[in-house]
């Protein structure tokens, strides 16, 4: 215990740093992706959503399956 001693102030010292780091680092990346969320990926879901109802979403995925079924027989 006696030689283990001084080691211990550094172990507290830098499981406190580590934690500290994470913790902005965890954030900085939680922020980062819910402004590329809203930037990139919900316009594009938002588009897709359109296109699916302007062609009504049911009637071309039936027309889809049509062609295939067309294409392979």
């Amino acid at each position: 215990v006696s030689t283990s001693a001084p080691g211990e102030f550094l172990i507290i010292i830098y499981s406190l740093m580590t934690v500290t780091v994470l913790d902005f680092g965890g954030g900085y990346i939680v922020v980062t992706a819910r402004y590329l969320t809203n930037k990139w990926v919900k316009p594009l879901q938002d588009k897709s959503r359109e296109k699916g109802a302007d062609r009504g979403t049911f009637h071309y995925w039936c027309a889809r399956e049509h062609q295939h079924a067309e294409a392979e027989a």
